[in-house]
């Protein structure tokens, strides 16, 4: 009897980090800024940003926006929040009941203004993640006043927002042991910025189809 609760006990630990979560300190120096309120005047976001995570297995994943570059003020063009799950290399980050998307708000006073500084800066676990594995991920954020959660956010068209360079987060720790930062993995400042007018999508469908219409012409 011994011997079989002996192997069941190695059976398990030897299975323990395939079902376990890889943890990291959300943490950062950077800061992500809002440049929807005022734009072309960019500010780091007082607490009026919320951000969520995309993460993949392949370390050369690259986001379905692009590589957005630091401090970028690129409008999306067109581009909805609901695309992030349109793409198939990467998977939203889930809180550990595995349904609910994680999500974190920026910093709002003091030296962390703006910075990541979700869970209190605190380790984060990655669902469906296991330990001491490297993963590829970036940031994502919206205005809160867009939606206070993923969920709301993605829905609405409008809802402006912003993306983090692509980086890699690992290796992924237990809980309760410190692990790696977001500034230590690369991660840079973004914008989140103002939507473009319901009119800003008829006009770039018209100039598509002006477009396509010379083309066949030609």
């Amino acid at each position: 009897m011994k011997k079989l609760t002996l192997v069941a006990l190695i059976g398990a630990a030897t299975c323990l980090p395939a079902f376990g979560q890889g943890y990291f300190t959300y943490a950062s120096s950077h800061a992500v800024y809002d440049n929807f309120t005022t734009p072309g005047s960019p500010v780091k976001a007082s607490g009026d940003v919320i951000t969520a995570i995309l993460w993949s297995t392949d370390l050369a994943a690259v986001p379905v926006f692009g590589d957005n570059p630091s401090g970028s003020t690129t409008l999306m063009s067109g581009l909805t929040l609901s695309a992030v799950l349109t793409d198939s290399n990467y998977t939203l980050a889930l809180e550990t009941d595995g349904v609910t998307p994680w999500q974190a708000t920026t910093g709002s006073n003091g030296p962390v203004t703006g910075s990541y500084f979700g869970n209190g800066g605190n380790n984060t676990p990655i669902y469906d993640t296991s330990t001491f594995e490297t993963i590829e991920m970036y940031v994502i954020g919206w205005a809160s006043s867009d939606g206070l959660t993923f969920q709301a956010a993605e829905e609405n068209p409008l809802t402006e927002f912003g993306w983090s360079n692509p980086f890699t987060m690992g290796p992924l720790q237990v809980s309760g042991t410190p692990g790696p930062t977001l500034t230590a993995s690369g991660v840079e400042s973004f914008y989140v910025n103002e939507a473009p007018e319901p009119g800003t999508f008829a006009l770039a469908g018209l100039s598509a189809a002006a477009l396509f219409i010379i083309r066949r012409r030609k």
